[in-house]
């Protein structure tokens, strides 16, 4: 299950086993309660996979309000974290045409 890689896809799977899991054992067939313990054990794997990324993501999301909402990448296009140049220079030539 390693070609999941979106968190979303991930806990899809998990609560897929989790239904598996509940299923009562009378009603379960004997090809799946074989295989109970292996698919426990991926559950395990998967929760660890998406606890992981949520905090991949969280991370990510504090660095970005720690920026003032600016990637990094936007950072590097502008050159300096003063994201405010541009709009000066386009208040000053406006007001210099109404001049």
């Amino acid at each position: 299950m390693k070609e999941f890689k979106l968190e979303f896809e991930i806990r899809r799977v998990v609560f897929g086993l989790a239904a598996i899991l509940r299923t009562p054992a009378n009603l379960m067939p004997e090809v799946i309660q074989q295989k109970l313990p292996n698919i426990t054990k991926e559950l395990g794997v998967l929760t660890h996979r998406v606890s992981e990324a949520r905090k991949k993501i969280l991370e990510d999301n504090e660095k970005y309000i720690a920026n003032d909402g600016a990637s990094s990448d936007d950072v590097d296009a502008l050159g300096s974290d003063d994201g405010d140049a541009d709009f000066e220079d386009e208040d000053d030539e406006a007001g210099q045409e109404h001049d």
